[in-house]
């Protein structure tokens, strides 16, 4: 695993299957941000405006640590620069849109805090490619997804590589990016399959494939993370 493939949040960890850590870091961009002259960046950040698409894992595993989840997002909701627009979906087995693209960040927080976990299993590469089609193509605005997730490590008898492949593309295509944050909570299962198992949990694999950040975090890690990664976003050139 390379450095190319890293995150952009400081230091990260990916722990994989079989208890392997890799350990990346990757401050360049933000340093070579920090460097530029502050009309370059507002230059820069002008012809950058973005639409975000948050999805957030709403099923049985968020039920205990619900407080801090709520608490991390309402901070990263309202650390994000107002000029990107930003929508909120969540998912548990199936995509709940809980508010359409909007710059009314009262909005977002105020559904963010009525989230609370409930059954169901997602299949995250379909879901994600059902979100990118729907809302993901602006013309005037780049996407990013951002997606906190609970999930485990697929199958590889039920991942097909062209599948993730193809999600992928629809990102690099339209300049876009997903960043995932996969959240560990003590007695979620590691797999929801047997057998063999993919390297990393599937919007791990789709972070990573788009040059985004990736990480494992427990919810107690969580407000930092998120903090990290939105100025990531906003700093992004």
């Amino acid at each position: 695993m390379s450095l190319a493939a890293g995150d952009r949040l400081g230091v990260h960890e990916i722990v994989g299957p079989a208890g392997r850590s890799f350990v990346m870091i990757r401050l360049v961009a933000l340093i070579i941000a920090a460097a530029l002259p502050a009309h370059a960046r507002a230059q820069a950040a002008t012809s950058r405006l973005v639409r975000i698409v948050l999805i957030v894992d709403a099923t049985d595993s968020i039920r205990q640590p619900i407080g801090m989840i709520r608490k991390a997002l309402v901070s990263f909701v309202e650390d994000i620069d107002a000029r990107h627009e930003m929508m909120l979906v969540t998912v548990a087995g199936t995509p709940q849109i809980r508010v359409r693209p909007t710059g009314d960040r009262q909005e977002i927080v105020k559904s963010v805090n009525g989230i609370f976990g409930t059954s169901g299993a997602n299949r995250m590469n379909r879901i994600i490619d059902d979100l990118f089609h729907r809302f993901a193509q602006p013309a005037d605005r780049r996407p990013i997804f951002v997606v906190l997730t609970t999930e485990g490590y697929e199958s590889t008898q039920n991942i097909n590589p062209q599948e993730i492949a193809h999600v992928t593309n629809h990102f690099v295509e339209n300049g876009g990016t997903l960043h995932a944050v996969r959240l560990q909570i003590p007695g979620m299962p590691s797999t929801f399959r047997e057998g063999n198992v993919t390297d990393l949990p599937v919007s791990l694999m789709i972070a990573r494939d788009t040059n985004g950040a990736y990480t494992n975090i427990s919810p107690a890690g969580l407000l930092e993370v998120l903090s990290r990664l939105a100025t990531v976003i906003n700093e992004e050139p």
